[in-house]
């Protein structure tokens, strides 16, 4: 620490550090240094989005370390200059515009790692695999998003009544009990389109 207060951390380890006035009057701050990391590394080689999604945790870093990232980006082409297609808040990636990048994050310490960006046009419009369900209890279905061609998004499934029908983010229904449940299948830029399930009792025997 230096005589205006700026603190550099050197090492990993623990620190009291120590303000004095000149009229004899302390107060100390406490102060953990984690271990710096050896080494990073991308959670994938190459990350799809559509424009206006948003992705976060795209690199690990080693186990038990902390670090601050600095992420920046080039061309894939060499002598060609780099479209801007992304923003950063944080670690959390916003997709702005469509285009490919080489995205690169690099630790305070130096290791870096990188992976491609390729940012798609978000769909105006999509399809499902189905528009109604008929389903006997405790029978499973799946329900897809069918995206155009050259476009991209992050789908979210949300059911009305989650106790007749259940879906998880992957599109996966379970009936649970007799009824009639509206599948939402929604784009992260808003587009939506509806399934409606219906639950009826299974047969005992046939």
């Amino acid at each position: 620490v230096d005589e205006n207060g700026v603190v550099t951390a050197l090492k990993a380890g623990t620190v009291t550090i120590t303000a004095e006035t000149h009229n004899d009057k302390t107060a100390t701050c406490k102060i953990t240094v984690p271990a710096a990391p050896g080494w990073i590394r991308a959670n994938e080689e190459e990350l799809v989005l559509g424009v206006g999604q948003k992705a976060e945790d795209l690199f690990a870093i080693e186990k038990g370390t902390r670090t601050r990232i600095v992420y920046t980006y080039q061309s894939l082409e060499e002598g060609v200059e780099a479209p801007e297609i992304f923003s950063m808040d944080g670690d959390e990636l916003t997709a702005t515009a469509t285009g490919e990048v080489e995205l690169i994050a690099t630790t305070h310490n130096g290791h870096t790692a990188s992976m491609k960006l390729t940012v798609l046009p978000a769909p105006e419009e999509f399809a499902l695999s189905a528009q109604a369900l008929t389903m006997g209890i405790d029978q499973k279905a799946q329900l897809t998003a069918i995206l155009p061609e050259g476009t991209a998004a992050k789908i979210s499934y949300s059911s009305n009544y989650p106790k007749i029908v259940k879906v998880d983010q992957q599109g996966n229904l379970k009936a649970l009990k007799t009824g009639t449940a509206v599948i939402t299948v929604r784009a992260h830029n808003d587009v939506a389109y509806q399934c409606t399930v219906k639950v009826v009792r299974t047969p005992w025997r046939i």
